[in-house]
């Protein structure tokens, strides 16, 4: 199974901590493991299908398309004896303006 704990969040801040942030969230990304959702030691699992997968990635693509810069890019992730899986990296962006989708 899937489950989502991703939660909208917006949080206005200057430049010298928004990178401090950014820095903060790529340390912590790195250590996220992402593999078999069935293995306690990976921090996240597939995507449940091809189409979820899809959408999901192109959720990913239209923030780029848009302008935002994507510090972190989970979508080249590759998992260890499975290649055929539905598996996207964390991602993060940064620079979001209103009105992206």
């Amino acid at each position: 199974g899937e489950r989502c704990m991703a939660i909208p969040l917006v949080v206005a801040i200057g430049d010298d901590t928004g990178d401090a942030v950014v820095a903060g969230l790529k340390a912590e990304i790195a250590k996220m493991k992402v593999g078999p959702g069935n293995d306690n030691g990976n921090d996240m699992g597939p995507l449940v299908t091809k189409p979820h997968f899809e959408k999901v990635k192109a959720f990913v693509d239209a923030g780029v398309a848009a302008g935002a810069r994507l510090v972190v890019d989970g979508r080249g992730v590759k998992v260890d004896g499975h290649d055929g899986g539905y598996y996207l990296g964390p991602c993060l962006f940064d620079g979001v303006k209103p009105g992206m989708t």
